[in-house]
């Protein structure tokens, strides 16, 4: 459907499930082309986000801007599939205690990762694995390179159905790889401490392939990310399937200090943007922080910005600032107490303190309602704040203009 050209040179196009992709070196002022198979208008062609997207121009079949710098650009042309261009730093691969994959295809079923060492994807290699590393320090996942779901589908590797999942680890660091196919969760951290995320891609096509899943870890760092998943984009947990082992190993299995910034999210018809819950079941969840980020879709019927407090956690301290939604078709707001099918505890929790801050939405045609609605007079939730939040050109500065449905709570406020 596409040839793509950087400065004249032309650029492998490889496609996922869910989007064409293609892996290019940053470097300022490059000239961007893409061909397609057929005359195209302006009318046919989105280059997301818009909110930094450079200017295009469209001349027969040939799409062209300029881009500087690290990016991830989502391009739209009307009856073809998306394409995602990756504009990557291209570092260089480190030469101690590193398992390299260079250019090319690589099989490793499950692949475990030791403290101290670096797993590094060449540009050009595609690596199909699944990454574990357990009770490790100082590890890292990076590289321009790709890491391949597609063989193994649900229960094909039994000790994990995600694509990276670090368990009691510390000093974290994934970088630049491109996640793509996979059949479950792709990055969970688990009862890990000082963990970073930064300019990875995913593209997780299946129900249940969550982007992000935080759970019961601290001190973590997501930025400069694009997470397209047919589920949850970003996923703060409490520990579920994990709370034994972390009550073993006297870990703290609370979540707290977790700031996304300036990621690009895509949300497919399952699941919801920035999650928290379901699974809650730890004391307490707090120091949540969504800031300058970009929603391109939420196509599900799930929301954009949702808690479901499903266990006995407090929630408490939670900002979503600086944020932009194009589009968005179920829930806008869904802050929600009650058990779920994925609840553990008996006990309910409550929320406390949620800020929207500086947030622009695409104007809502179909009058969606957000929900707010506790458990019982106990259980309850306490301060939502709005603060310049807009659908289109609207004010929303009511609970009626947010459509609302508001169940034990208090000290909901707009302005």
């Amino acid at each position: 459907c596409y040839r793509l050209c950087i400065d004249t040179s032309a650029v492998d196009i490889a496609r996922a499930r869910l989007s064409d992709f293609a892996i290019c070196a940053a470097g300022a002022d490059r000239q961007i082309e893409v061909e397609v198979n057929r005359p195209i208008c302006d009318e046919d062609v989105k280059l997301l986000p818009k909110s930094s997207a450079p200017d295009v121009t469209v001349d027969g079949n040939r799409i062209r801007f300029q881009v500087s710098g690290v990016r991830q650009l989502h391009l739209e042309v009307a009856g073809l599939p998306d394409l995602l261009i990756v504009m990557h730093a291209m570092s260089q691969a480190p030469t101690e205690n590193v398992v390299r994959f260079r250019p090319g295809l690589h099989r490793r079923g499950l692949l475990r990762v030791e403290s101290g060492q670096t797993v590094w994807l060449d540009a050009g290699a595609v690596l199909q694995a699944h990454i574990i590393a357990e009770d490790a320090e100082g590890i890292r996942v990076a590289g321009p390179g790709v890491l391949d779901g597609s063989p193994y589908p649900k229960g094909a590797i039994i000790e994990s159905n995600h694509m990276m999942r670090f368990l009691h680890c510390r000093d974290v660091h994934v970088e630049g790889v491109t996640v793509i196919n996979s059949c479950g969760w792709n990055i969970v951290p688990v009862s890990c401490d000082q963990l970073r995320i930064q300019s990875i891609q995913i593209l997780g096509p299946n129900v249940t392939s969550d982007g992000i899943d935080v759970c019961a870890s601290r001190d973590v760092l997501i930025e400069d990310c694009y997470l397209r998943n047919n589920d949850d984009c970003v996923v703060i947990k409490g520990p579920k399937q994990h709370a034994q082992r972390a009550a073993e190993n006297n870990w703290d299995t609370n979540v707290k200090n977790v700031l996304v910034q300036r990621c690009i999210c895509y949300n497919e018809p399952a699941g919801n943007v920035f999650e928290i819950g379901f699974e809650t079941n730890c004391d307490s969840i707090r120091n949540i922080v969504f800031r300058d980020c970009d929603v391109l879709a939420g196509h599900g019927q799930g929301g954009v910005f949702t808690i479901h407090a499903g266990d006995r956690a407090v929630i408490e301290d939670v900002v979503y600032e600086d944020i932009r939604i194009e589009h968005f078709y179920d829930r806008f707001i869904d802050v929600t107490i009650f058990p779920s099918r994925y609840s553990v505890d008996d006990e309910r929790g409550r929320v406390r303190n949620v800020q929207l801050r500086n947030v622009q939405a695409c104007e809502d045609l179909y009058n969606t309602p957000s929900l707010i609605g506790g458990w019982d007079a106990e259980h309850d939730i306490s301060g939502i704040h709005l603060h310049q939040v807009y659908m289109g050109d609207r004010h929303i500065d009511s609970l009626d203009a947010l459509h609302g449905f508001l169940r034990h709570a208090s000290n909901v406020t707009f302005d």
